[in-house]
């Protein structure tokens, strides 16, 4: 099932805790590959890049009249059946070894990767799959962006892409120019008669190429010219057609922009009495509402503030604003279970000491887990009693 996400706000949530691994999400049967390094955007890739995408990354760099040699070499050698991360990773090595790629070159070429893996990342809208790894896939180079830079640049992006949403969906939508009808004289009306001799079905971006324009300079320039039906639009050609629309509801991609009311649930259950320095802080994470509501009337202790929430992904920042003294994590949550989120957590220097319990309504589960390296501090059963859940919270509170 499809839920809804927000790039722009998992993006700088994962930032501001200084989180290194790698954000994998998937939508829409594409999966998108973000490797972060603290504050960040080190690279990243979806599983549709190919050699197509590398065409237009060489051309984007200035290769122009080499790029079309290199492309043929590459299909000759059988790296046009690769995709996604696997293909950039061979694509690099082999340029390389056969193009003597320096390393500056071999850095603008990730960067080049990694904008155009994440122009589509920002349009994602709803997901199928969300989650983390600990290790990171990183080229050995000091490549990347910082991530407050490049949140506001696709901030940007988006702002001008707006304004051409009615006609124009993707940057890689292909002109044709119907020749019976006479263009209004412009700067530019000589260079998009051209555009039949220039290429056929040439793409927005290709021609954004070819007259060194950015793509929503193109998409200004052609409007007026849609709007007549002068110039019509067609599809994308594959990979490029299955790539999220530029079309964004996220709230004017502000970063700091309200997430989905449904999801922003966190219900603290008691008021703090005179801010106590004595009154613990509990933090329960568990997508079940059923399951939070049983665990608040077990936790019903006096000295005690409860906090309930709802979503995993917002509780990454939420944790630092409440800096609870210990933690309930549901094992079973979607895309991101509870040992996987508490290996983030303990990544951060401010939550190496807290203690985290893993809740779950398997028990196979929590055997499995507690076999793995010592990420929590103790685990137990949803289906335990109201003794025992007190005891084993008292068990960390009291020490």
């Amino acid at each position: 099932m499809e839920r809804f996400f927000n790039p722009f706000k998992v993006i700088e949530r994962m930032s501001s805790f200084n989180y290194t691994g790698q954000l994998i999400i998937t939508s829409q049967d594409i999966t998108w590959k973000i490797n972060l390094e603290q504050r960040k955007i080190k690279s990243s890739s979806h599983s549709l890049q190919s050699i197509n995408n590398l065409e237009v990354c060489l051309y984007v760099l200035g290769y122009e009249e080499k790029t079309p040699k290199i492309l043929e070499k590459m299909s000759k050698d059988g790296l046009t059946q690769e995709k996604g991360e696997a293909f950039i990773t061979k694509a690099i090595d082999w340029l390389i070894k056969e193009e003597n790629l320096s390393v500056p070159q071999q850095r603008d070429l990730i960067d080049q990767f990694t904008q155009d893996a994440l122009e589509s990342f920002f349009y994602i809208e709803n997901i199928s799959y969300y989650g983390c790894e600990e290790e990171s896939r990183f080229f050995p180079l000091e490549q990347g962006f910082d991530v407050v830079d490049i949140l506001n640049y696709w901030c940007e992006k988006q702002k001008k892409w707006e304004q051409f949403n009615s006609l124009i969906y993707s940057p890689h939508q292909r002109l044709s120019y119907e020749k019976s009808k006479n263009l209004v004289a412009s700067e530019f009306s000589h260079l998009l008669i051209q555009i039949p001799q220039i290429q056929d079905n040439i793409s927005i971006r290709q021609l954004g190429i070819l007259l060194k324009l950015d793509d929503w300079q193109v998409a200004e320039l052609i409007y007026p010219y849609l709007q007549s039906n002068i110039l019509q639009l067609h599809s994308p050609l594959p990979p490029f057609d299955q790539l999220p629309p530029v079309v964004s509801s996220h709230s004017c991609c502000q970063i700091n922009c309200n997430s989905d009311p449904a999801s922003n649930k966190i219900v603290k259950t008691q008021e703090i009495g005179n801010n106590d320095d004595n009154y613990k802080k509990i933090v329960c994470i568990d997508e079940n509402e059923t399951t939070l509501n049983t665990v608040k009337a077990h936790l019903n202790l006096d000295n005690m503030n409860f906090y309930l929430v709802f979503d995993p992904k917002l509780a990454l920042t939420q944790l630092f604003e409440i800096k609870p003294d210990l933690l309930l994590v549901d094992m079973e949550m979607s895309g991101m279970n509870g040992y996987h989120f508490s290996k983030i957590i303990k990544k951060s220097s401010i939550f190496q000491d807290l203690p985290i319990i893993i809740t779950s309504a398997d028990q196979e589960n929590i055997k499995e887990t507690q076999t793995q390296e010592n990420i929590v501090n103790d685990f137990i059963s949803k289906h335990c009693n109201e003794k025992e859940l007190i005891r084993l919270i008292k068990k960390y509170l009291d020490k």
